[in-house]
């Protein structure tokens, strides 16, 4: 059986899927199972992908040999995100670590994991995908951005895509939004306003975005994220 609450649509993420944590309790034995997967359909078949040698394995086994799930409730946790769901995962585990009525195996989740390595240690599994994707994304940045000439009254202009323009602020740690940038390279400057979603936006003289202004597009982007 499972407990799927009306609501969960607004969680679809913007790819088509949901990222859940979920949690399967076996009725006739009183424990339960803890996992987390990505999906297009909450109301499947689908009640847990344990080893071969987990326990519950073989209770999942009989429910599926025989089509029969009345001995299990399946209920969501928690919604995440396609990049949070591994910590967030985690995070649920260790809470369970002493609960003998887990059937999860106290593996590497237990003890491999973000909450299990010092601050900043290259070793923690979270930080190094999270490094990796961040060097994927600035070079696909670059690949695609296209090069502005960029002038404020108050600033020194600058010319160069706008991940070198956000690389150079951060070092005198200054943050620059890529979007707000991306719509002033398109638009020439935001100080008349600017359309989004079809509503019309506008900036107060005081945003930091408001002087800036594109006088030249160098380099036409070939692919631009607002």
């Amino acid at each position: 059986m499972k407990i799927i609450t009306s609501d969960s649509e607004q969680y679809r993420r913007s790819d088509g899927y949901f990222y859940i944590i979920y949690r399967v309790d076996c009725i006739s034995t009183g424990k339960f199972y803890i996992g987390s997967r990505k999906t297009k359909n909450l109301n499947d078949s689908y009640y847990g992908s344990p080893g071969k040698t987990n326990e519950y394995r073989e209770i999942l086994n009989e429910c599926k040999s025989s089509k029969e799930y009345n001995n299990l409730i399946f209920t969501i946790l928690k919604f995440t995100t396609k990049f949070k769901r591994w910590e967030e995962e985690a995070r649920i585990l260790i809470s369970y670590e002493n609960n003998e009525e887990i059937y999860n195996i106290k593996s590497d989740v237990f003890t491999n994991n973000h909450f299990t390595h010092e601050e900043g240690d290259p070793q923690n599994p979270f930080i190094y995908m999270k490094d990796k994707l961040s060097k994927l994304n600035t070079e696909k940045n670059k690949k695609w951005s296209g090069i502005y000439k960029f002038t404020h009254p108050k600033e020194e202009t600058f010319i160069g895509t706008i991940t070198e323009m956000i690389e150079s602020y951060k070092s005198r740690d200054v943050i620059i939004d890529r979007g707000m940038m991306n719509l002033i390279g398109r638009l020439g400057h935001l100080r008349d306003g600017y359309n989004l979603k079809g509503k019309l936006k506008t900036l107060c003289t005081s945003n930091k975005y408001y002087d800036w202004t594109c006088e030249e597009v160098i380099k036409k982007p070939t692919h631009t994220v607002y």
